[in-house]
């Protein structure tokens, strides 16, 4: 009996969770005829195919702890399928080029902290072939950022080649094969806040709740000719 309580106890926490999640993230607006390069549009990255939906700057939300709680979150929002037969890595898929108020790599290309999986909340790092998942890439971003209206994206891609090691064929990135996109910028950090499970009655077990880019050759950006957010 006491496993059982604490198992529905558990089960509440996570629910909490997820519909929290839920509530911030469940609602984009799918931009209708949008530009090759922006929401809505498959974009093929070679071992992947990646939908981009928008972008939402965030407070603390489930599993996402804030390294330092003055900042807050820039979330990328989108749905991937991996379309090889081997499981991928995704951190790298969808990169940040130089952008205000990122602590941005010294190649002005930033990959996302962490990414989490919707459905269920959890962080992930790679994804299974033939199951689309929407999933949401983490930035920490500084408080005093300016708030963009858009936010420009790079989505990578790799290509299958020969390994002049192996003579084996093997998946590579592919440098001059990526595409630029950009989403909108949505504010949802007071709907973080609001929706936060630790801001509410804490659940009780009765609460339980039951390949290359088709759209770019454009050259790599460079730290000169970035955008800014």
């Amino acid at each position: 009996m006491l496993a059982e309580q604490t198992l529905g106890r558990w089960a509440a926490g996570v629910g909490a969770i997820v519909l929290a999640v839920s509530g911030v993230f469940g609602g984009w607006e799918k931009a209708e005829g949008p530009p090759p390069t922006g929401p809505g549009v498959a974009i093929d990255g070679g071992t992947w195919t990646v939908t981009l939906h928008d972008a939402r700057l965030v407070g603390e939300l489930g599993p996402m702890k804030l390294p330092r709680k003055e900042n807050h979150w820039l979330a990328v929002v989108a749905t991937i399928e991996v379309k090889t037969d081997e499981t991928r890595p995704i951190s790298g898929v969808i990169q940040l080029p130089e952008t205000a108020g990122i602590d941005n790599d010294e190649d002005g290309l930033t990959s996302a902290r962490d990414v989490m999986l919707m459905r269920d909340a959890t962080i992930i790092s790679q994804l299974h072939p033939g199951m689309p998942e929407k999933v949401v890439f983490f930035w920490e971003r500084e408080k005093n950022s300016p708030v963009p209206s858009e936010l420009r994206l790079v989505v990578t891609a790799w290509e299958y080649r020969e390994n002049s090691l192996t003579q084996g064929n093997e998946w590579f990135p592919n440098e001059d094969a990526y595409t630029v996109a950009s989403v909108p910028v949505l504010d949802k950090r007071d709907a973080t806040a609001s929706a936060s499970p630790t801001t509410g009655p804490r659940p009780t077990p009765s609460t339980t709740p039951t390949a290359r880019p088709s759209g770019s050759t454009s050259p790599r950006p460079t730290a000169s000719a970035r955008p800014s957010s």
